[in-house]
């Protein structure tokens, strides 16, 4: 059936959660960052010791520790032999050392049996153990904890029961659950509603065309998929929207709840939960109105979007220093508010979020973007257009916020292509945007023709 009028969609702003993170020293070993509030304890024993069937002497490589952490930490032995109910026995001049850093270490205890105290050896890297000492069996030895490596060296024969290494630091960050509210993503700020019962004080309303809806630039430090949830209100319960990511239909959104409309004292939104695949980094994800002829009710229906929630997987992940570098985003032209025209936006398979921003019938009529930037700077911004009008070029003036200069962005004739099949126009303009909201305004220019706006392609320059 024929999509059409009545859509909805919503996307909004991620919260990003910043914590520890993994580094590397010269020699590529593991550091786990040092936190003076959580303690942890590596324990080498007879349950842990390397695999030697044979009474020869000999050196064994890759004995994998696990920590409580989680990470595997790989111990390398040498003069060694098999050990009964001990972790290892060492010939003279026989040592245990670990491979991938402990960062933190506050100490280490050797219980053993020897006739002569054995050694310890200690260094920030695993070729560079400056500090030695002497080690008494069952006594604790405290280590500088600027110290990631050691060596248990033996002296003279020596039986090791055990190795106990006490550290500090904290466990990586695990993905919790993200809150978004709808009205700061990319809307159609004619579509903005305070309420001071919504979450946040505020919804987004007035979503009444397909392709309408939000837009959220979303950074995922964990891969696939993801349960998110959207808070909504609706007077026609079954409306539905579809949930795009990346340009690409992820999931259908039924709203099955009749909560009824948002009103001034009454303001009490349902929620439903779907899948979506998130990729590790920047994300966009869309709510839209995106429905049927055949719909019951038509077209999808309508409904009001409060906020979102993207849950947490739960597993752990490495941050990024300073956080996750935003490098740019696309900006639907669907989700504007469209001026001078009451065309709405337009099915097309090939665009992305499958649609395009049509009616720029005249000049100075267009589309004003209203959305929330994730990184001040200058953008290189592009044109996803078409235009099938013969030889002649369309022109795009674009302007930003308050500014009164305008710069244009030629879109040539796109060689045959039809309507729907838009192409990323080649030229291409600087301009500079603010942390959080902007407006962006694309016009058509005096002596251009028509064109159609897929999205504008923003890539941060500095």
């Amino acid at each position: 059936m024929k999509k059409g009028k009545l859509a909805f969609a919503f996307l909004a702003l991620s919260s990003l959660v910043l914590g520890f993170y993994a580094t590397q020293n010269n020699s590529e070993d593991i550091l786990f960052p040092r936190a003076t509030d959580t303690a942890y304890e590596i324990n080498l024993t007879s349950s842990n010791a390397p695999s030697i069937s044979s009474e020869t002497i000999t050196d064994f490589y890759e004995n994998i520790v696990s920590t409580p952490l989680g990470n595997p930490i790989h111990y390398e032995y040498g003069q060694v032999k098999k050990a009964t109910d001990q972790h290892a026995y060492l010939a003279i001049d026989g040592y245990i050392k670990n491979l991938d850093a402990i960062s933190g270490i506050n100490s280490i205890t050797v219980v053993y049996i020897s006739s002569t105290p054995v050694s310890i050896k200690a260094g920030y890297t695993v070729d560079d153990l400056t500090l030695s000492d002497t080690l008494q069996s069952g006594i604790t030895y405290s280590v500088n904890p600027s110290m990631n490596f050691f060596k248990v060296i033996a002296n003279n024969d020596a039986q090791i029961y055990s190795i106990k290494i006490d550290y500090t630091c904290q466990r990586r960050p695990v993905e919790e659950d993200v809150l978004v509210e709808a009205e700061t993503g990319l809307i159609n700020q004619n579509m903005y509603r305070e309420n001071n019962l919504a979450h946040g004080g505020a919804y987004v309303g007035a979503i009444d065309n397909c392709g309408q809806g939000v837009q959220i630039d979303f950074y995922s430090y964990v891969s696939g998929a993801h349960d998110f949830e959207i808070y909504y209100t609706t007077g026609s319960p079954n409306s539905y929207h579809n949930v795009y990511v990346n340009g690409e239909y992820s999931a259908k959104a039924v709203y099955s709840v009749n909560t009824g409309w948002g009103a001034e004292n009454s303001y009490n939104p349902a929620s439903v939960t779907v899948s979506i695949s998130l990729e590790e980094g920047w994300n966009r994800i869309a709510v839209i109105k995106d429905g049927l002829s055949s719909d019951n009710p038509a077209y999808g229906g309508w409904a009001e979007l409060d906020y979102f929630v993207v849950k947490g997987t739960g597993s752990d992940y490495v941050p990024l220093e300073g956080g996750p570098a935003f490098t740019g985003t696309r900006l639907e032209g669907e989700l504007a508010k469209v001026n001078n025209s009451g065309d709405a936006a337009a099915y097309n398979e090939n665009a992305s979020n499958n649609y395009t921003q049509g009616g720029i019938n005249a000049t100075g009529q267009g589309i004003d973007i209203w959305a929330n930037i994730a990184q001040a700077g200058t953008y290189q911004v592009q044109i996803a257009y078409s235009h099938t009008n013969g030889d002649n070029q369309s022109i795009a003036s674009i302007r930003v916020n308050e500014e009164v200069i305008m710069q244009t962005i030629a879109l040539p004739y796109t060689g045959g292509k039809a309507w729907n099949d838009p192409i990323i126009a080649p030229d291409e303009i600087e301009i500079t945007l603010n942390y959080g909201r902007n407006h962006i305004y694309v016009t058509r220019e005096d002596g251009s023709n028509w064109f159609t706006v897929d999205c504008l392609v923003l890539t941060l320059i500095s």
